[in-house]
């Protein structure tokens, strides 16, 4: 498709314009190849993925036991607060 409009133009007066198109052409022919038919991101793709997964696995077990873990920490925190108490 945009090979077909890009070659429906024609710039017949000015054999510079004509070049530096044809250049432009070819570039654009290259990058559109490269973007279809490389698979150079594919890895990078498929570990953020897995780290998304992962970090939300952690964010449902953190949910999962926020209570527990706050009442350890509660449990901790009064303990030395009971040491602290009895220190002074």
């Amino acid at each position: 498709m945009i090979n077909s409009k890009i070659n429906s133009l024609n710039f017949k007066n000015n054999s510079k314009i004509n070049d530096d198109f044809l250049k432009i052409k070819n570039i654009i022919n290259k990058v559109a190849d490269n973007f279809v038919y490389t698979e150079e991101g594919q890895g990078l793709t498929e570990y953020a993925l897995l780290i998304f997964l992962i970090g939300i696995g952690m964010m449902l077990i953190i949910h999962q036991y926020c209570h527990a873990i706050k009442n350890t920490y509660q449990k901790a925190n009064d303990q030395f607060d009971s040491i602290e108490y009895l220190m002074s």
